[in-house]
């Protein structure tokens, strides 16, 4: 879970960034780091189930 939640973090910072740094919400790296923020959540979802039903 460790590093879901560093991916989670270095994603989140990214598109934080971008968004600052463009202030284009419908550019390609907007939309490309959106993605892989949402897989990266999903991905921790996913684990997070799996612990609470063991």
């Amino acid at each position: 879970m460790d590093e879901i939640a560093y991916d989670l973090d270095i994603w989140r910072e990214l598109l934080h960034n971008e968004i600052d740094n463009n202030k284009e919400l419908n550019s390609d790296n907007v939309l490309k780091i959106s993605e892989k923020l949402y897989e990266v959540i999903v991905e921790a979802y996913k684990e997070q189930l799996n612990i609470n039903n063991k």
